[in-house]
């Protein structure tokens, strides 16, 4: 699944393989060799084809869990608790046009994402204000 990075202030740093099915947060990551859970993702960032995942170590020591793993430990998750992301579901196209009070800002204010849907709306703008018939 992937491999530990080191730890930083106190997270562990996991870096996934590239090809592993994303994970979300709050599933639970096992130190691959001891078969032992040594925590839960709380941050999933980076690219979402080889994401990097941050939590908590568990406290370790008298019978408890491992300590944090070491920089290039092999970690894996228990894919029965595993949440895995929908890469397609992250993204979406949308626009938040949103001035002052969260009114809706005047057409010629607002930008696109899409050169074409940008021009078309500036067409009917000026559609508007000629007096032909627009959108």
């Amino acid at each position: 699944m992937g491999a530990a990075l080191g730890v930083v202030e106190g997270m562990v740093v996991v870096q996934a393989d590239g090809g592993a099915p994303p994970l979300g947060e709050g599933s639970v990551m096992v130190l691959t060799e001891q078969r032992a859970a040594i925590g839960r993702v709380e941050e999933v960032f980076g690219q979402v084809g080889a994401p990097v995942y941050a939590f908590r170590a568990l406290p370790g020591g008298d019978g408890g869990a491992p300590p944090a793993p070491a920089a290039g430990a092999a970690v894996s998750t228990v894919r029965r608790t595993a949440r895995f992301l929908v890469p397609e579901s992250l993204y979406s196209k949308g626009y938040d046009a949103s001035g002052k009070d969260d009114e809706e800002l005047p057409a010629e204010q607002q930008e696109q994402s899409d050169d074409e849907a940008e021009r078309e709306i500036r067409g009917r703008g000026r559609r508007k204000r000629q007096g032909g018939a627009g959108g």
